[in-house]
């Protein structure tokens, strides 16, 4: 599912703590990792299902962040002010 996109992460034993990610499709001047030096991140990364519609999927170095990232995407006031930036544009926002 996730071959298309452009981030990899390296297989750890169980137990080891994740340390960043690797940019698989890497363009001249990139960064070749990410996170390596950051104690607390996450990826948040959006997936078109084709006709089914879009998932979200979120990797991270500890259940708290991805948690908190996601809870802070879904927060109603946030979202209202998205919806409300969408049609000031002219673009509706669901």
């Amino acid at each position: 599912m996730r071959s298309h996109e452009n981030f990899a992460v390296a297989v750890r034993p169980p137990g080891d703590n994740a340390d960043g990610f690797m940019n698989s499709a890497r363009k001249p001047g990139k960064t070749a990792r990410y996170c390596t030096d950051v104690p607390d991140f996450a990826l948040i990364s959006s997936i078109r299902l084709g006709k089914e519609g879009k998932m979200l999927s979120v990797f991270g170095d500890r259940s708290q962040t991805s948690g908190f990232l996601i809870r802070s995407l879904l927060d109603n006031s946030l979202l209202d002010l998205l919806r409300y930036e969408g049609l000031r544009r002219g673009s509706l926002v669901s």
